[in-house]
């Protein structure tokens, strides 16, 4: 059985995490960085990765496993922690 999670994780300028949410579907990890951007927050590097978790072999791998960084203007007041 294989199981795929996609991650958005938030970190500061000292590299800190502050922010984490996980979805079986990446777009709903990519609408969930559309929300949180604001060009009136702070900066902050935004990672998304996809993740396999198996039990025994691996059926497909998805072609969006990929790792993403990118540097967006985001106001996490009031987003909970994941």
């Amino acid at each position: 059985m294989q199981l795929t999670i996609y991650e958005l994780v938030i970190l500061n300028s000292m590299n800190i995490e502050v922010y984490r949410y996980q979805s079986d579907n990446r777009k709903e990890v990519e609408n969930k960085i559309e929300e949180l951007k604001d060009d009136s927050g702070e900066e902050y590097k935004v990672l998304t990765y996809g993740v396999i978790s198996t039990v025994g072999e691996y059926t497909e791998i998805p072609d969006d496993l990929e790792m993403k960084l990118q540097v967006e203007k985001l106001k996490l007041n009031g987003a909970k922690k994941n």
